[in-house]
């Protein structure tokens, strides 16, 4: 049974130095722009509470209910909602930075502007959120669910997200650059004029996807499943494939001779077969003699 508080009663404590508010029942409370810092929530409920604008720096909301609950423009930097039910609340704007979120549910979540730089989203469901422009530069987003998820324009530039599910998620425009994506799902994603420049994508499942206009340059394809129509559309100078990428994506042999040509590399060329490889190694020379005859006009 939690304990129920009114807006009145949880100021006047907090003024009296009180910080520890574990399982309070705060459901529907107007705490819009309230200063309650440093404070334990764990276990607290906040259903269509309203805290808008409010500073919650460095305060738990460990397990806390935040179902339907508004945290517009709220400053929660370094705030703790590990394993909080945060399903269908509205974080517009808010400030999460460096802010910890273990295995926290925001499925269906609005977080449109908000910033989760270098937060802590381990395990964290992120399904369905509509998230344009979220900014979550060096997060670590790993075993995190974004499936479905509305992530236009989205800051993800160097996170840390092995296993991330993105599967038939919206990321157009999105910026992924040196971000860490090792067998990632990315199945039926719209990831059209995203940077992926020098990302991590080995073992990743791109099928289906669509990578019209992205920016592959210098990223690590190896053993990731991608879909033929990605060296078409795609740039990719010196993106990394393997003999494990062409099989996992079911190329053909001339597969290989097109990718080379849109600037790929091969670093495993002895595990393919000696056709292939004779292939490969055309297509090598042939591009060197192009370089020395453009060298040459110059």
């Amino acid at each position: 049974m939690l304990k129920k508080l009114v807006r009145e009663e949880l100021l006047e404590a907090f003024g009296q130095g009180k910080r520890d508010f574990q399982r309070v029942n705060l459901n529907g409370a107007d705490l819009q722009g309230c200063f309650l810092s440093s404070c334990n929530f764990a276990g607290a409920s906040f259903l269509d509470a309203n805290l808008s604008g409010a500073t919650l720096q460095e305060s738990s909301f460990s397990r806390a209910n935040l179902k339907d609950a508004t945290f517009a423009h709220a400053d929660m930097k370094g705030a703790d909602l590990s394993w909080a039910n945060a399903c269908g609340a509205n974080f517009e704007g808010a400030d999460l930075t460096r802010a910890k979120a273990h295995a926290t549910d925001f499925s269906d979540a609005l977080l449109i502007r908000a910033r989760f730089e270098e937060t802590d989203c381990l395990g964290a469901n992120m399904s369905g959120v509509n998230a344009p422009d979220i900014w979550m530069e060096s997060a670590n987003l790993e075993c995190v669910n974004f499936s479905d998820a509305c992530l236009i324009r989205a800051n993800l530039r160097g996170v840390r997200g092995a296993w991330l599910d993105l599967s038939h998620a919206k990321l157009n425009w999105a910026t992924m650059a040196w971000a860490q994506l090792e067998a990632g799902n990315f199945e039926g994603a719209d990831l059209t004029d995203v940077t992926l420049l020098a990302a991590n994508m080995s073992y990743s499942n791109m099928l289906n996807a669509n990578l019209g206009g992205a920016n592959l340059d210098s990223a690590d394809l190896c053993a990731a499943a991608v879909p033929k129509s990605c060296m078409a559309i795609a740039s990719l100078s010196s993106a990394r494939l393997s003999h494990q990428t062409y099989m996992r994506s079911e190329w053909r042999r001339e597969d290989l001779r097109a990718w080379q040509l849109r600037g790929a590399m091969i670093v495993d060329l002895e595990a393919f077969s000696n056709e292939a490889q004779g292939d490969v190694r055309e297509g090598e020379s042939c591009l060197r003699d192009d370089a020395r005859s453009v060298r040459a006009l110059a």
